[in-house]
């Protein structure tokens, strides 16, 4: 009976963890079946840390590119806090931007600031040009909420290199349209048209 019930555990943790990947391979261009396949994994399928935290973050995300803001940061902690002390770079910069996204959502602009800056920290190492140009983004938003325009065009201005290196165009062009929005609220017109 030991050996059945080992062997069974074994099936289950390998399942999660092809359904974990499978929703982290489609998550940037098909965020929806990544979210549907998350959906269908049970909570009671998830029998070791890794795999809880994997799942917080990647059902954080999924949700954040589905459009769907949430603004309960219960989920994203237990990500925050597994890969924190890790040396997986990628999922600890993911875990504080989403933890900053979902600050952000619930207009606690300090505590997404303070996520943001977690992130940025990793930027270096991540070599990912689409993820900073995202929290550029996003610190840019925070700025601007806050009136602080020059630092919210410094952020922009990042984040436009970024999606540039990237070859995100789409990005690009809507981050140098709010771009222009901070220049004109700084009276610089003349640089929002250039």
């Amino acid at each position: 009976l030991l050996s059945i019930s080992f062997i069974s555990s074994c099936q289950k943790s390998n399942s999660v963890s092809l359904a974990l990947n499978n929703a982290k391979n489609l998550m940037n261009e098909y965020p929806d079946s990544a979210l549907n396949i998350l959906k269908s994994i049970r909570k009671s399928d998830l029998q070791t840390e890794k795999h809880h935290a994997q799942y917080a973050l990647l059902y954080s995300q999924a949700l954040d590119k589905n459009y769907i803001d949430l603004t309960n940061d219960s989920l994203i902690n237990i990500a925050v806090n597994y890969y924190k002390n890790k040396n997986d770079v990628k999922s600890k910069f993911h875990a504080y931007y989403y933890l900053g996204r979902i600050h952000t959502n619930a207009n606690e602009l300090t505590k997404a600031t303070l996520a943001y800056m977690e992130a940025e920290q990793l930027i270096e190492d991540l070599k990912d040009d689409y993820a900073a140009g995202l929290l550029y983004k996003q610190m840019g938003y925070i700025y601007r909420s806050y009136y602080d325009f020059p630092k919210a065009s410094e952020s922009y201005q990042q984040a436009i290199e970024s999606f540039t290196k990237a070859s995100k165009p789409v990005h690009q062009i809507q981050t140098m349209l709010t771009l222009a929005g901070v220049y004109r609220n700084m009276n610089e017109t003349k640089r929002g048209y250039e």
